[in-house]
């Protein structure tokens, strides 16, 4: 499974190094950690936090108002409210948008605070303001939470992409957070 991350990571990071020649120099830098879950005969157990990669391609890229770009599969998103960074330096970014540009079909229940994202064998499901979200059912447990901003619910794009089995690059120069979902 890392082998294929890992070359989805490098064709991506190709085709985009092609795709965007005068961006400049690319190097590689190394993110926070990730907690996850598995489930285990007695229950759930804490597994090691993952590295992942963050990919820079050059700050000529940055948006021209400095906020946050969040591309997927080569298209720039443009939500009514801008993404931002968290307190746990995680992108949050709307939830519909980003769940309708990765092809999926979105739900809110207003009575459950929760957000439902399908598309063919996966479900994922978050709670506002809670850190475990559930993936066909299983939990695990992220570094941060969904929350409520200016009327609008914001997931973390990481955890939502990387559940769909989507590759998630950022980009620090250009304030972009890179989403394919080759393979998916």
């Amino acid at each position: 499974m890392r082998k294929l991350i890992a070359m989805a990571m490098l064709a991506m990071f190709l085709v985009t190094l092609v795709a965007m020649p005068a961006l400049g120099e690319t190097k590689i830098i190394e993110p926070g950690p990730i907690k996850q879950t598995k489930p285990s005969g007695s229950g759930m157990v804490t597994t090691p936090p993952v590295n992942r990669e963050k990919i820079n391609y050059g700050a000529s890229a940055r948006a021209a108002d400095g906020s946050i770009r969040i591309v997927v599969d080569g298209k720039i998103l443009s939500p009514d409210v801008k993404p931002f960074i968290d307190s746990s330096d995680r992108t949050q970014a709307p939830f519909r948008a980003i769940g309708e540009a990765l092809g999926c079909d979105v739900d809110w229940s207003d009575a459950d605070r929760k957000v439902t994202c399908k598309k063919d064998k996966f479900t994922v499901e978050m709670l506002i303001g809670n850190d475990t979200i559930w993936i066909n059912g299983q939990p695990k447990v992220i570094d941060t939470a969904p929350q409520i901003k200016e009327d609008r619910t914001f997931i973390p794009v990481r955890a939502l992409s990387e559940s769909l089995a989507c590759s998630v690059a950022w980009s620090e120069p250009s304030l972009s957070v890179i989403v394919s979902s080759t393979g998916f």
